[in-house]
C-alpha cells in the first residue's frame, strides 16, 4: 500500500534527539499510534529544534523541523501543513519553556504564528496548565485555547483548572492519563535478586535533574534512615536538564554531590549522571523498593517519570503536588509527604522498610491502577479525538487496518481449511476440523464473494468439506486428519457440540443471505435440513449460542419468521436464561460458575433473540450478563481476556493469560448487537478498545495481526504473542474487523441520519 496517500496525522513538539520529558512523551506517543495504526493511517512529527540539531539526525518520522527562535519557522510549518491534502489533524505538544517567544522566555507566544496560520484541526496537550499565571503567560494560554478543537490534560486538577480559571467548556476538554509502558509485574525482590543486590532497600528518583527538583530534601532525610537501616540506598538517575545545562552548567549537581559528602552518605547515595533509555529506566525501575518524587511545584500536574513508576508496579514516596495527590491519595499506592520536610521523607522511608506487606500491597496496586495508562491505550484515546475533529471523516474511515486475506487464502486448501501453521506456514499435517471450515464460511459471508474472486471458490470448499463431515445421523464430526480420512481425537467423546452448533450457526448465515448465489444457499439448506432431521438438541450454553445466533439471523429475514423457527429460538434462549437465574447471585451475574472461553457469545446470542421475539428479559439479561463481562475484562480502558491458565471461576482471582483471539470477536458480537438495541455510543467506543487488543493494545503491547501476512499470532501468552498464525486466530481476526467495520458504518449512518433530521426539523421550525 502507498502509505503517502494513507491520511496523515502530525505530531508537533520537541523529538528525538533532542532530550527532554516532551520529547519523550511525543516519541512514546508517535511509536504507539504508528505500531497500532500504521499503515492505514500515516504518523509524521515536526519537531521544535531548540539546541541546533543537524537536520539529518532526526528519524524518518521527522519531516519538518522547527527552530525554537525563528518565528518565521512557525508560520512556514503551517503553510505547508495546509498544503498537504493528506494532513487531516495536528496534535501539538505544549510546554511554554519549548516555543520562542518576544513576550518573556518562558512564555512560548511563538507557536501563536502556528496555531494562527495553520488550517488544519488541532488538538493540543497541555503538559502543563497554570493556575496563577503572570499576565503575558495567561494571555497567551487563553489564544491558545481560543484557537484549538480540543484540549488534552493529563490530570483531573489541569481538567478542572482550565474550567475554573480558564472558562474552558468541559466537552472541549479530555483528561487522557500520561502513558506508561507494558512490562509484566515482579516484586523489586525478584529483580534485585537477579542483579546481585542481595538485600538493598533501593529508593530512587529518575529524570532530569533541575534546581525545582528538590533533590537536596531527600539527601538530608537519610542520615536517619541509614542510621536505623544501613542497607537502605538512594540512586539519582538522569543527567542536568539541557536547559539548565546551558545556564548554569552542573552547578546543581555538583551542591548535592558536595551534600552527599558532608553527611558521609557516599555509600548510600548514588549518582547515575547521564540520560538513560526507556528500557534502562525500567530495568532500574525493577530494580526500586520505592520511587522518590520530589517535585516542589504544588501545581505541578504530572511527571512522566512518576507515571512509569506506578506503570511498573512500584510505590511512591513523594511531595503533594497534583498528580500525586490524585493518585496516592484517592488509591493508596504510596505516602505522601510535605514539601522542603528533610524528617517527612525519613519517616516516610523507615515506614516503608518496616512495613514489606503494606509496601507490597501498595506496588500491586500501582500496576493494576495504571493498567489503562498503557502507551497503546493512550494512543486510541488520541486517534479517538483525532477522528472527532476530522470533519472529513477520513480518519475514521481509515481506523481499520487494510483488509488483507493473503494468510486466509494460504490456509485453505482444495479440501478445506488447515488447521494449524508454523510461524507463517500452514503446516498441512495438522490436518482439518469442522470448526475452522465453519469459520471461513462465516468470513466469506461476513466478506461477501464479491470482496474477492477467490471467496467463492473458498465458499464452495466449505460446503463440500461440511458435507464430508456430516454423518449418516445428521450430525457433523469434527477432526479431519492430514490423510483426509475422519478421526476422532483421545481425549474426546460423544458429540462436538461447539463444533456442530458453529456449523449450523455458518450454514444458517448463509441461507439468510440473499446476496450469496443461491446454489450455496441451497446447499447449505439441505446440510442444515439433514441435521434437524436428528432431532438433537444441545446441552452446553455455547453450543446454544452458536445455534441461536444461525437461527436469529435466519429469522432476521423474514417479516413473519416461521413457527417451528420462533419455537426453536425461544427454546434456547429460555435454557439460557434459566442458566442465568440458576448461577448467578448479586455479585456474580452470569450463566456458569466460571468464565472460561468465547464468553460474549452468550449474552449476544440473548440479545439477538430479543431482536426477533422482543421478550423483555433476554434484552435485561443480555444487557446485564454484558456489563459484567466488561468488568471482569477490562482493566480501566484496556481489553484483558480471561486468560485460559485457570479461567475465572467465581469467588476466585481471574486469570491473566494466555488469551485467545477467539474471546475478543465474541465480546464484540455482543457489543454490536447491544448498539444496534439501544444505539448507545458507549457500545461502540468499547468494541473498539476490545478490537485493537489484536493491534497492541493489551497488557503487553504487543500486536497479534500481522499486517504483513494478514494472519493473527496464536494468541497472548505472558512471554508475548505465541509466534504461530492458525486458521483460528487469523478467522477471529477478520471477523473482528468485519464486525467493527459493520458498527462504524452503522454509527456513521445514525449520525447522518440524525444530522437530516435536525436540517429538517430547523428548516420547519424557520419556516
Amino acid at each position: 500500500m502507498n502509505t503517502a496517500k494513507a491520511p496523515c496525522i502530525v505530531t508537533v513538539g520537541t523529538y528525538p534527539p533532542y532530550e527532554d520529558g516532551i520529547s519523550t512523551f511525543t516519541h512514546d506517543l508517535v511509536e504507539a499510534l504508528r505500531t497500532q495504526f500504521e499503515p492505514g493511517i500515516s504518523f509524521k512529527v515536526a519537531a521544535i529544534d531548540i539546541t541546533g540539531i543537524e537536520r539529518s539526525s532526526y528519524p524518518s518520522e521527522v519531516e519538518w523541523v522547527i527552530r525554537r527562535n525563528e518565528r518565521a519557522d512557525y508560520r512556514k510549518t503551517a503553510t505547508a501543513l495546509n498544503a498537504r491534502a493528506d494532513v487531516k489533524c495536528v496534535i501539538l505538544q505544549h510546554e511554554y519553556g519549548i516555543f520562542g517567544g518576544v513576550l518573556g522566555d518562558w512564555t512560548g507566544d511563538f507557536v501563536l504564528d502556528f496555531l494562527e496560520h495553520v488550517k488544519k484541526p488541532v488538538v493540543i496537550v497541555c503538559h502543563t496548565v497554570l493556575a496563577n499565571p503572570p499576565a503575558e503567560v495567561r494571555e497567551v494560554t487563553e489564544r491558545i485555547i481560543a484557537r484549538v478543537e480540543r484540549i488534552v490534560v493529563m490530570s483531573q486538577h489541569s481538567c478542572e483548572t482550565l474550567q475554573k480559571i480558564y472558562q474552558v467548556a468541559p466537552e472541549k476538554i479530555r483528561v487522557i492519563p500520561h502513558g506508561v509502558h507494558p512490562i509484566l509485574f515482579e516484586y523489586p525482590e525478584q529483580a534485585k535478586k537477579r542483579e546481585g543486590l542481595g538485600d538493598a532497600f533501593i529508593m530512587a528518583t529518575f529524570g532530569f535533574l533541575s534546581p525545582d527538583k528538590g533533590i537536596e530534601y531527600v539527601i538530608e532525610a537519610l542520615p536517619a534512615v541509614v542510621k536505623e537501616y544501613p542497607n537502605a540506598q538512594y540512586w539519582l538517575i538522569g543527567r542536568t536538564h539541557p536547559l539548565i545545562q546551558a545556564k548554569s552548567g552542573e552547578k546543581y549537581r555538583t551542591e548535592l554531590e558536595a551534600l552527599v559528602k558532608k553527611l558521609k552518605l557516599e555509600n548510600h547515595v548514588k549518582f547515575f549522571s547521564r540520560y538513560q533509555s526507556i528500557q534502562e529506566i525500567l530495568k532500574f525501575l525493577s530494580m526500586t523498593d520505592a520511587y522518590v518524587a520530589t517535585s516542589l511545584n504544588p501545581e505541578q500536574t504530572v511527571s512522566g517519570t512518576f507515571s512509569y513508576a506506578l506503570g511498573s508496579g512500584r510505590c511512591i514516596i513523594s511531595t503533594a503536588f497534583a498528580q500525586a495527590k490524585e493518585s496516592i491519595v484517592r488509591k493508596n499506592m504510596g505516602v505522601l509527604v510535605d514539601f522542603r520536610k528533610p524528617q517527612d521523607f525519613s519517616e516516610a522511608m523507615i515506614y516503608l522498610i518496616e512495613n514489606p506487606r503494606a509496601r507490597r500491597r501498595m506496588q500491586m496496586r500501582a500496576y493494576k491502577n495504571t493498567r489503562s495508562m498503557l502507551w497503546t491505550n493512550c494512543a486510541v484515546s488520541f486517534l479517538g479525538l483525532c477522528a472527532d475533529v476530522d470533519g472529513s471523516r477520513v480518519i475514521s474511515h481509515a481506523l481499520l487496518p487494510p483488509l488483507n486475506l493473503s494468510h486466509f487464502k494460504r490456509m485453505n486448501d482444495e479440501f478445506g481449511m488447515i488447521q494449524f501453521s508454523k510461524g507463517t506456514v500452514p503446516d498441512p499435517s495438522s490436518g482439518y476440523t469442522i470448526d475452522d471450515t465453519a469459520r471461513a464460511l462465516l468470513c466469506v459471508a461476513e466478506l461477501g464473494v464479491a470482496a474477492d474472486p477467490a471467496m467463492l471458490q473458498i465458499a464452495e470448499t466449505s460446503l463440500r468439506f461440511i458435507d464430508f463431515c456430516q454423518e449418516e445421523s445428521g450430525l457433523f464430526h469434527n477432526d479431519v486428519s492430514a490423510d483426509r480420512a475422519k478421526i476422532i481425537l483421545p481425549n474426546t467423546s460423544g458429540v462436538p457440540e461447539d463444533a456442530n452448533a458453529r456449523t449450523l450457526w455458518a450454514l444458517n448465515i448463509v441461507r439468510s443471505d440473499p446476496s450469496l448465489p443461491s446454489s450455496l444457499r441451497g446447499e447449505a439448506t439441505r446440510i442444515v435440513d439433514q441435521f434437524e432431521a436428528s432431532g438433537y438438541t444441545f446441552k452446553f450454553p455455547r453450543a446454544k449460542a452458536f445455534y441461536l445466533l444461525g437461527l436469529t439471523a435466519l429469522a432476521r429475514q423474514s417479516e413473519r419468521p416461521p413457527e417451528l423457527l420462533w419455537r426453536h429460538i425461544i427454546r434456547e434462549a429460555d435454557a439460557l436464561v434459566a442458566l442465568f437465574h440458576e448461577h448467578s447471585t448479586d455479585s456474580w451475574q452470569w450463566f456458569e460458575t466460571s468464565m472460561t472461553y468465547a464468553n460474549g457469545l452468550l449474552p449476544a446470542a440473548l440479545l439477538e433473540s430479543f431482536g426477533v421475539v422482543n421478550r423483555p428479559e433476554y434484552r435485561e439479561i443480555g444487557l446485564r450478563t454484558l456489563r459484567f463481562l466488561l468488568d471482569a475484562t477490562f482493566r480501566g480502558e484496556v481489553y484483558v481476556p480471561i486468560g485460559q491458565r485457570g479461567w475465572y471461576k467465581r469467588n476466585k482471582r481471574r486469570s491473566e493469560f494466555d488469551q485467545q483471539p477467539e474471546d475478543p470477536i465474541a465480546v464484540m458480537q455482543a457489543l454490536a448487537a447491544a448498539y444496534r438495541l439501544t444505539g448507545e455510543n458507549y457500545y461502540v467506543e468499547r468494541a473498539f478498545r476490545v478490537f485493537t487488543w489484536f493491534l497492541g493494545n493489551n497488557l503487553l503491547g504487543d500486536p497479534l495481526y500481522d499486517h504483513a501476512t494478514g494472519g493473527c499470532h496464536d494468541g497472548l501468552t505472558k512471554f508475548g504473542p505465541n509466534p504461530n498464525q492458525g486458521a483460528e486466530s487469523m478467522m477471529s481476526y477478520i471477523l473482528a474487523r468485519t464486525i467493527m467495520q459493520n458498527i462504524f458504518e452503522k454509527k456513521h449512518s445514525d449520525e447522518a441520519s440524525r444530522a437530516s433530521d435536525d436540517s429538517k426539523n430547523k428548516l420547519q421550525k424557520n419556516n
